[in-house]
């Protein structure tokens, strides 16, 4: 997705396993706290992760059984679950993730890039000002959930949570579309431009010339 060559989709999650990724990403951050470093607490954070799920898969009568309510956010970094699990619960599409690293592994602080529509912001942005994050907007049009540490994260996460019944009453349906919506006008653009990334107004253009060439019910072609 984007420049990210390691996307994993993660879509449809509930809110509770939102509430219990918070509880279980809260409990391997206290073990990496005891850190005595920055490097230390990146080698204790990846460490309780990999202890605590191995990968493996247990089943009972024929059942599979997941190891915990962080299985399906392990390949993310600890730190940045839990405030991802919430950004999907709310409806938005997140692209990147890093709970930020004193090296060249990834990024400086924590971030987690993503997209949403304009329903969801305020209630993002007011749920990241309560849980000392910031938000972004880049040069690609898409948010950045910043902080100065992971723990402000779960805040985020949390603040959320908090606000989980007016996310439910959004709509869910046609919240992203798909490339095939614009046909060949997307493949031109990108044809044109040597790239894939479209601001909202590029789209709008693009659908009113779908539509401009497409009759209303009833009506014949002008050309």
């Amino acid at each position: 997705m984007g420049d990210n060559l390691l996307y994993q989709e993660i879509a449809e999650v509930s809110w509770e396993e939102v509430a219990e990724a918070i509880s279980a990403e809260q409990e391997l951050l206290a073990v990496a706290s005891l850190a005595t470093g920055d490097e230390d607490f990146d080698q204790r954070a990846d460490a309780a992760v990999r202890d605590r799920y191995t990968g493996e898969r247990y089943t009972y009568d024929g059942t599979e059984i997941d190891e915990g309510p962080l299985t399906r956010f392990q390949d993310l970094d600890l730190g940045v679950m839990s405030a991802v699990a919430a950004l999907v619960a709310s409806g938005c599409l997140t692209t990147t993730s890093c709970r930020g690293h004193h090296s060249n592994r990834g990024e400086r602080r924590p971030l987690v890039r993503f997209i949403c529509d304009d329903k969801r912001l305020p209630l993002i942005s007011a749920a990241a000002a309560e849980a000392g994050c910031g938000l972004h907007l880049d040069t690609w049009g898409m948010l950045q959930l910043y902080a100065s540490e992971v723990n402000a994260f779960v805040r985020f996460a949390s603040r959320l949570l908090a606000r989980r019944e007016t996310f439910a009453s959004f709509s869910m349906e046609n919240l992203f579309e798909s490339r095939d919506v614009y046909g060949e006008y997307l493949e031109d653009w990108e044809a044109d431009h040597d790239l894939e990334y479209f601001s909202r107004r590029e789209l709008l253009l693009m659908r009113q010339r779908i539509a401009s060439l497409n009759p209303i019910e009833g009506q014949d072609r002008l050309f």
